[in-house]
């Protein structure tokens, strides 16, 4: 069972005389700046031990040649990882006044595509005056998108969609690109945006941009969770003093290292001013596949409380519409800190259906951004992660890139290089997981691709292709639909973690496109059997419908494996 930081405080000493909080001490008044500051440890721990360290906070840094972890402590944690029995090493004593110090010397000469003129990173209104900038900017390649829930505290979730004549709904294949599950994850937010500056003014100069934004639809979401970060970037006002503490000073609320959204409790109410003794929750422990198990918690005090359901968070819920409301095959969510490129699954070590092809590309994204390639699960075990989502229920090369050695470092001294050490990993998931062969430019493909048996020639979804015609065999223009309605499976280990007692989520892939004026369609479609039916040898199929003249008719069963070309007969309206 979790143990909540407010039970677990109540049996120590910290708790004496407090019915809320633990005791600060003298130097650390409410509201000062000199506040019990938080502090990184390393723990050592196994397979056998690493449901231990479950409801603490991970910076995702892990260190196995010790086998050790990285956690980042609150106020009380200190008591509670003794309690755990298992090794530590407190490394390093003042959190914020450590990271503050990681400058260092710039060293990529040119100005990166995006880079903040400020020369700091951006706030939530500055994201958002760019994305609707860049829209304007470039309308025949750019479409301001707005995901269709708001956040937990009524914010609008923006995006933008890249691709030549982005208002038309047609069969190119989505590649996923988003940031800011985690709040205080700064760097996640700005790469997936200079990605975007990149895509737009790079195209007709660069070949591979040119071609990608050619043939693949790029939807790029930079902070899915906006009020986690507009509460972790901006200034804060601590409620029990009104005290204005500015962002980067070690306040008590620890307000810039917040990690989950704001989810208030059932009167309205966020509890308590650190990170840890508040409601709110993980938006990526909150996916549906797997959810509720090992590695998140039941707790809303804990960092890594997974919610009371699966997709209970707009937020999640609106990854979860752009996965079903288009067909994805390659996506990346990007996370600080660690240095790590980490594929599916979190939960267990089995090798996937596709391992050569997650792991071929995964160790070439590697290669050419220097970080280290790895299962998720060798990071430690969680649940209810994007990651396993993207691929274990829509069969998406899916990929967590964690960036930099910090949540937030100096931004001048460190964004710029993390972006140009990371922009051929973004380019090669776009030219190698979306593209057909026959689209992609010529490149210096890396080595791992051809270790891994990914030849230039192969494809690695499937393309369903055709032609509606009329009754006289003319075609003409219509909308199809393929849809598959599924039950994802949660966290299906039986330890009696997940609290809904359900064994499955129930789910509907719903994608629409327009054929061309004379009928004709080449569809890029994730395969329909997704990877846990696979293993079971077994199938599954979209339904294909065609819609024309206000009247949507039912074709029949789709089934498309990976790699596999599917020319469908003609159909008649």
């Amino acid at each position: 069972m979790t143990i909540a930081r407010r039970d677990f405080l109540k049996g120590t000493a910290a708790f004496a005389g407090v019915s809320a909080l633990p005791a600060l001490p003298a130097s650390a008044a409410l509201g000062s700046a000199s506040a019990v500051p938080l502090q990184l440890a390393k723990v050592y721990v196994d397979r056998t031990t690493a449901h231990l360290i479950g409801g603490f906070d991970d910076t995702h840094r892990v260190f196995p040649e010790e086998g050790a972890v990285e956690l980042l402590l609150w106020p009380g944690d200190l008591e509670k990882l003794a309690a755990t029995g298992l090794r530590y090493d407190i490394t390093v004593t003042d959190v914020a006044a450590w990271e503050a110090g990681l400058g260092g010397t710039r060293t990529v000469e040119a100005i990166q595509p995006g880079e903040s003129p400020t020369g700091d990173y951006r706030t939530l209104a500055e994201f958002e005056a760019d994305m609707r900038q860049l829209a304007a900017d470039h309308p025949q390649r750019c479409r301001l998108i707005t995901l269709p829930e708001q956040s937990r505290e009524g914010r609008d979730v923006l995006g933008l969609e890249i691709c030549t004549d982005p208002d038309r709904r047609d069969g190119r294949p989505v590649y996923y690109v988003d940031g800011i599950h985690h709040a205080r994850e700064w760097p996640a937010a700005e790469f997936p945006l200079m990605l975007a500056f990149d895509l737009l003014e790079s195209y007709g100069t660069d070949d591979r941009v040119t071609a990608i934004v050619d043939h693949v639809r790029t939807i790029i979401v930079p902070i899915m969770n906006p009020d986690g970060f507009h509460f972790a970037r901006r200034d804060v006002v601590w409620a029990a003093t009104g005290t204005t503490v500015p962002v980067g000073t070690n306040a008590p609320t620890g307000s810039q290292y917040w990690r989950k959204n704001r989810r208030a409790d059932s009167e309205g109410v966020v509890l308590g001013d650190w990170n840890s003794d508040a409601y709110g929750v993980d938006p990526n422990r909150n996916h549906a596949f797997a959810w509720g198990g090992s590695g998140s918690s039941a707790s809303t005090s804990s960092d890594t409380h997974r919610g009371d359901a699966p997709q209970s968070e707009p937020e999640v819920r609106n990854v979860a519409h752009v996965l079903k409301s288009n067909f994805v095959p390659a996506m990346i969510t990007n996370h600080t800190s660690g240095e790590l490129v980490l594929y599916a699954y979190s939960w267990t070590t089995d090798d996937l259906q596709d391992q050569a092809l997650c792991e071929g590309i995964g160790r070439a994204m590697a290669s050419l951004n220097g970080y280290t390639p790895q299962k998720s699960i060798d990071l430690y075990i969680h649940t209810g992660v994007c990651v396993d989502y993207g691929y274990g229920t829509h069969s998406s090369i899916a990929y967590t890139f964690e960036h930099c050695r910090s949540f937030h470092p100096s931004y001048a001294a460190n964004i710029p290089d993390y972006y140009a050490r990371n922009r051929d990993a973004y380019l090669l998931l776009a030219i190698e997981g979306c593209m057909a062969p026959e689209d992609r430019p010529a490149y210096d493909r890396p080595a791992e691709l051809d270790e891994f048996g990914l030849g230039t020639g192969d494809l690695h979804h499937a393309i369903i292709s055709g032609r509606v015609v009329d009754g006289e065999g003319n075609g003409v223009q219509a909308s199809l639909r393929l849809s598959k309605a599924m039950e994802t499976p949660l966290w299906f280990e039986g330890d009696g973690n997940n609290p809904t007692g359900q064994a499955t989520y129930p789910e509907v892939i719903d994608v629409v496109i327009d054929t061309a004026a004379d009928g004709t369609f080449a569809w890029h479609v994730n395969v329909s059997s997704r990877p846990h039916v696979r293993a079971a040898d077994a199938t599954e199929a979209y339904t294909l419908s065609v819609i024309h003249g206000g009247t949507e008719t039912t074709v029949g069963d789709v089934t498309v494996d990976r790699g596999q070309r599917l020319v469908l007969d003609d159909i008649t309206v």
